[in-house]
């Protein structure tokens, strides 16, 4: 996908359920174990398509099992493949499809995913509360694990440090949405806190 994609809406994973990838070798495969969250869906033109509009979403996951052997004409090369070699590492699964494509969504997703479309309304308040839109800032680099509540609450106290600078430079509004950016992060904590009582 080029870098001008653009967030179009979220894929919420509800629980560690279980994802098969698939390889252009038929037998090559990997099972994830998807971790719970919200990941922005990109729109973009599909790598080396030339203008074929696609959706994006990847998820981090944790590999249960995987199966590379080395064959020649379907038949077994070497030793026989350890499936479990890899069970643990972190992976990641990627979905894509284009626009149209509407049974590709509803034959991936189960009962504890969830896809909520951005309408441009509902992307212009979010840039006016926090100056960017929530997907843009769930994906920032600046920290890594959106579901410990203590790294949210110590992202969002430095979040308010950000504002009392803005405020020494008089820039009010930009103060106000890290403020309300600060807000939100405590609220994703204190969510995950009730969750886990």
């Amino acid at each position: 996908m080029n870098k001008t994609a653009k967030i179009v809406g979220y894929l919420t994973i509800g629980a560690n359920d279980l994802r098969n990838e698939s390889f252009e070798t038929a037998s090559w495969r990997r099972e994830h174990r998807l971790t719970p969250g919200e990941y922005p869906i990109y729109e973009g033109i599909a790598y080396g398509s030339g203008d074929i509009i696609e959706h994006k979403v990847s998820v981090p996951t944790v590999i249960e099992s995987d199966y590379f052997p080395s064959s020649f004409c379907g038949n077994l090369i070497g030793k026989p493949y350890d499936t479990t070699q890899n069970k643990g590492r972190t992976g990641t699964w990627v979905f894509s499809a284009r626009p149209s494509y509407a049974y590709g969504y509803s034959n991936v997703f189960g009962p504890h995913e969830k896809i909520r479309w951005l309408s441009t309304q509902e992307e212009e308040k979010e840039v006016q509360m926090f100056g960017q839109t929530i997907a843009e800032m769930r994906s920032e680099p600046l920290f890594a694990n959106l579901n410990d509540p203590f790294d949210l609450v110590a992202y969002s106290n430095s979040i308010l440090s950000d504002a009392q600078e803005a405020m020494v430079r008089g820039q009010v509004d930009i103060a106000r949405q890290f403020i309300n950016k600060a807000k939100y992060f405590n609220d994703q904590a204190k969510s995950i806190l009730r969750k886990a009582s």
